[in-house]
């Protein structure tokens, strides 16, 4: 049966952001070429750059939930990019189907098969596995960084440490975001035009000062919003921002 509509769900985490196969323009083309390989209806697109999968609190994942209407199509193109956590994998699912919806993964079986739920329980767990992997080597290392002294100073904009945990820090979060539709929106926006846009919110920069064109410049290159490699977590000694 033709589904009323496509919902494609894309969600990338910070560290994420441009490994293979997980970018959001690829996650994007793969639920746009199985809605035409279908011929389905084009899919109406909620995505979420640099949102941890670690819980359900991602504003247009919250969005998708409350828009959804019976005959909906959910599809995504792993269990991973939908949650990492299984209690809130299963929860999902059945808010879902108790909403006369259809959830898809476009890397496993349909879920109303056996061979569909018995990889949908195997893959949630594993995607939570990975993620208290990643959340134990992120402590490891700065464990290592703090007994080699290397930790100095601040993180870089939109992290903090907490308990010696590198979380986001989640206003800041809100400038990266923002900074990030701008250049969607205008890939040649100069360092200064942003910080003209900034200066119109209410959005305030770190050490309270005004946004300048080297801190715009460096938020810019370790936050690849500009196709740019990222650094990796040690390299937050130093800059200050």
């Amino acid at each position: 049966m033709k589904p009323k509509q496509i919902f494609g769900y894309i969600r990338v985490s910070t560290e994420m952001q441009h490994k293979q196969g997980q970018s959001m323009e690829c996650q994007k083309n793969l639920i746009e070429k199985y809605c035409k390989d279908n011929n389905y209806p084009d899919p109406i697109m909620y995505e979420d750059p640099a949102k941890s999968a670690k819980d359900t609190n991602r504003p247009k994942f919250q969005e998708m939930m409350k828009n959804l209407s019976k005959g909906t199509r959910v599809v995504v193109t792993s269990v991973s990019r939908l949650s990492r956590n299984c209690r809130d994998l299963y929860n999902i699912w059945e808010e879902i189907k108790n909403k006369k919806c259809i959830l898809k993964f476009l890397d496993m079986p349909d879920l109303d098969t056996d061979e569909g739920e018995a990889m949908f329980g195997m893959l949630g767990t594993m995607a939570q596995y990975e993620r208290k992997l990643i959340s134990k080597r992120t402590s490891n290392v700065l464990d290592d960084m703090s007994r080699r002294k290397i930790l100095r100073g601040r993180p870089r904009f939109g992290w903090q440490v907490v308990n010696r945990k590198m979380v986001e820090h989640p206003k800041e979060q809100e400038v990266i975001q923002f900074i990030r539709e701008l250049i969607q929106k205008d890939p040649k926006i100069t360092n200064a035009s942003i910080i003209r846009a900034l200066d119109k919110t209410d959005y305030e920069c770190r050490k309270a000062v005004k946004f300048f064109p080297a801190m715009i410049n460096n938020i810019i290159t370790y936050n690849n919003l500009r196709d740019v490699n990222s650094n990796s977590i040690e390299d937050t000694r130093g800059q200050l921002d």
